[in-house]
């Protein structure tokens, strides 16, 4: 049962990266069963079941004719498919995913100061007004608050890919988010402070401070995640939340923990 599982695995995975790289165009009926099965030196059933996997996925449809045909790329659709692809370019870490968010939530922050509307705003205020009013004890709620406000600040951007991009990210995140709630009252201030102040540059559209408010928080926050962690004196850690012209041995001593330094 396993190496059935394994094959069709294979299989799907392959057929993924066909569509992925443009091999089955978006419109296009994709080849016969019997032909894949000749192809792929499978059996039918397996054949049936990568099919029945993208078909679940929304990157084949069944047209009138009953052929599978490659799905239409929309925003929907990248949305499932982008976590996918996440879990099959192998393995990433904490500090993959922290220069992702920044490239995307730096970018969103600058754009929504451009193109928000009132309505955005009215959402923002309501979710600093909830971050506020949350305990640190209620880590859940504060993460689930926390990524709805980053939401908020990349679907005022009026790109798509924005908010679906974080979306895809926030499972990755969340655990690490939750850990830096769990360190207390004065860090969950300082984060809602932060949001205020992305919150009143988008407001007052002057987009390069919301950018700059945004890399500072992220940066701020990464700090907090990993002060006590085990990689926390890590260079290579420190090199991605530090700025080019901050210094890491400086930093390093920021992050050390109070028990560490005192040793």
């Amino acid at each position: 049962m396993q190496q059935s599982t394994s094959i069709v695995d294979t299989v799907f995975n392959h057929m993924l990266n066909r569509v992925r790289l443009g091999a089955w165009p978006s419109g296009r009926a994709i080849p016969s069963e019997r032909r894949l099965m000749e192809e792929y030196g499978v059996s039918r059933i397996v054949i049936r079941e990568a099919i029945a996997r993208m078909r679940a996925l929304g990157l084949l449809v069944v047209s009138h004719g009953r052929k599978s045909v490659v799905g239409k790329m929309d925003t929907r659709l990248l949305g499932r498919l982008f976590p996918l692809m996440l879990t099959l370019e192998g393995e990433q870490n904490f500090l993959h995913f922290l220069q992702m968010r920044m490239t995307i939530e730096m970018q969103a922050a600058f754009s929504a100061a451009i193109n928000r509307t009132e309505d955005d705003l009215e959402v923002l205020g309501g979710l600093m007004d909830t971050l506020e009013a949350l305990s640190p004890d209620d880590v859940h709620a504060v993460v689930r608050c926390d990524h709805q406000f980053h939401l908020a600040v990349a679907q005022a951007c009026k790109n798509p890919l924005f908010p679906m991009l974080l979306e895809a990210l926030s499972g990755y995140l969340a655990p690490c988010q939750a850990a830096a709630v769990r360190q207390g009252i004065d860090e969950l201030a300082m984060t809602n402070h932060h949001h205020r102040q992305i919150a009143n540059a988008i407001a007052s559209r002057r987009p390069d401070q919301a950018k700059l408010g945004m890399e500072a928080h992220l940066r701020i926050s990464a700090g907090q995640i990993v002060r006590d962690a085990s990689w926390y004196h890590d260079r290579e850690v420190l090199s991605a939340i530090c700025r080019p012209d901050w210094d890491l041995d400086v930093l390093s001593d920021i992050l050390m923990p109070v028990e560490a330094a005192g040793e």
